[in-house]
């Protein structure tokens, strides 16, 4: 316990003059740090030497993760599964129908009526707006709707 203490000591020291705007940590604080860090270490060697203690923990991760009842853990894990789920089917929802070949050449296809629309005033006003909308507009926004649905978020980075 005196090992650990001086170590808690020897760190808080070296924190203090940190944060007290010194620019670099003194070769001999650092020196006392690995001193007591070894001698922390050194003592707490031989504390589980039989692995009850590490038997003991694994028991009861194992109640805590598979308990029927549920736990905080199980509902992480879950949500956690979740997500890396949804990243990954959007991941590859995304290749197919929106970076690959094939998609941005359909892509180009919806698009054209609505450009050459664009281009054809003529053409444009002899058609009515509701047919414009169902047959030239909504396929044209298609690409664009699919490219924002399945654009990767902040979250799938993570």
């Amino acid at each position: 316990a005196n090992g650990s203490s001086s170590g808690l000591t020897a760190v808080k020291s070296g924190v203090e003059k940190a944060t007290k705007k010194e620019s670099t940590l003194s070769p001999k604080k650092l020196l006392e740090m690995t001193d007591n860090f070894s001698s922390y270490t050194a003592a707490t060697a031989t504390v589980d030497r039989d692995g009850v203690g590490r038997t003991a923990a694994a028991k009861e991760f194992a109640k805590l993760l598979l308990d029927k009842d549920g736990s905080t853990l199980q509902e992480i894990l879950v949500e956690e599964a979740a997500k890396l789920g949804d990243a990954a089917t959007r991941s590859v929802l995304r290749s197919a129908l929106v970076e690959s070949a094939l998609a941005k050449a359909i892509a180009t296809s919806l698009r054209a009526p609505k450009e050459a629309l664009e281009r054809s005033e003529q053409f444009a006003a002899l058609l009515p707006e509701n047919v414009k909308k169902a047959i030239i507009e909504r396929p044209a926004d298609l690409p664009k709707l699919i490219d924002e649905l399945l654009y990767p978020t902040a979250e799938d980075e993570k």
